[in-house]
């Protein structure tokens, strides 16, 4: 599988997306625990560092939104 690209980029995809949410669900945790700088930070990494994560990325813009 790793001679067909079409494979490697839904897998990289995946694997972008699995980091994505996973950053999400750290910065919920950082917003429960009442440490919204942490959380702000967090969520603006996701925004950073997974653009291509859609549905995450408006996770994270909704979520910020809710700590303005």
């Amino acid at each position: 599988y790793e001679a067909d690209d079409d494979a490697m980029a839904v897998i990289r995809a995946a694997k972008l997306h699995q980091e994505a949410k996973s950053l999400l669900s750290l910065a919920k945790s950082y917003e429960a625990a009442g440490n919204e700088e942490q959380a702000r930070a967090t969520y603006q990494k996701v925004l950073d560092q997974y653009a291509t994560a859609d549905e995450c990325c408006a996770m994270a813009r909704k979520a910020l939104a809710a700590l303005e």
